[in-house]
């Protein structure tokens, strides 16, 4: 099981400790944004490039291919994070595509920004040490789709 479905589940089960309200939203590139219920979800997998959600049965709620993916965000657990919806929703990330660097923005300082491939191995981890800009190179990435996870916030980037 790798790290980032480890975090995801965990993230799941504390919200149901703290009885949290939470929901899973999956914005694709087309804008029709998927929402699902943390009470429903069971399973999160990334599988076959594909993000796959089952309920605590074991069936499968939906599917949606990585690529179409523009972000995941995990709405009602600012709390459990240390962090607020309003910090969530005005993160940037440019230039998307990147070719030497990305820039993050609008990230509270003492955040880890970590960078995933799409088997959901962390390939760069940068602590945000003020609430600037922050640049990450990415000029040792090999060319492709990268998953940039801020808090409860993933967001999609691609490296020319």
């Amino acid at each position: 099981m790798n790290k980032n479905l480890i975090m995801i589940l965990a993230l799941l089960l504390l919200s149901v400790l703290a009885k949290a309200e939470m929901s899973l939203n999956i914005e694709p590139l087309s804008g029709t944004e998927k929402q699902y219920a943390e009470s429903v979800i069971g399973k999160m997998r990334f599988q076959n490039k594909q993000v796959c959600l089952y309920d605590k049965q074991g069936i499968e709620l939906g599917t949606t291919p990585i690529s179409e993916i523009d972000r995941i965000v995990f709405k009602g657990i600012a709390e459990i994070l240390t962090e607020t919806e309003d910090t969530q929703q005005h993160v940037l990330v440019y230039p998307n595509p990147a070719m030497e660097s990305i820039i993050v923005s609008h990230v509270p300082s003492g955040q880890t920004i970590r960078v995933y491939d799409l088997q959901g191995r962390i390939l760069l981890s940068v602590q945000v040490a003020e609430s600037e800009d922050t640049q990450i190179s990415v000029s040792a990435l090999p060319q492709g789709s990268y998953l940039l996870q801020i808090g409860a916030q993933i967001v999609k980037f691609s490296k020319k």
